[in-house]
């Protein structure tokens, strides 16, 4: 991953590779939506690049703090979506189980 760092506009730009899903960068662009802006783009082998605009000014060591935090949180989303996927089937029945038992089952029809 690589990281560089303009000092005057309060940017960095990440190359996240193909190491993240594209929809977990995402995700986590919009918990940080109200700290910075973020630009994605694609990148060299079917990775992507990404830019993050810190909406204030801010030091470098600032936004490498904020570039920090925002790579946990993609982690983060990355791995909640491979959990999701992996155990989507489990999921489905416990929530049918769930609304089964919320609408009664066993109560009377027409009630």
């Amino acid at each position: 991953m690589e990281r560089r760092s303009t000092r005057m506009n309060s940017e960095i730009r990440l190359s996240l590779g193909s190491l993240y899903e594209r929809e977990a960068v995402l995700l986590a662009a919009q918990v940080f939506s109200d700290r910075a802006e973020f630009f994605v783009e694609p990148g060299g082998s079917g990775g992507l690049e990404l830019t993050l605009q810190a909406r204030a000014a801010a030091p470098r060591e600032q936004l490498r703090l904020l570039a920090g935090e925002f790579l946990n949180e993609t982690l983060s989303q990355d791995l909640r979506l491979r959990l999701a996927r992996k155990e989507s089937r489990l999921l489905q029945l416990l929530t049918a189980q769930a609304l089964s038992a919320a609408r009664g089952a066993g109560a009377e029809p027409g009630r």
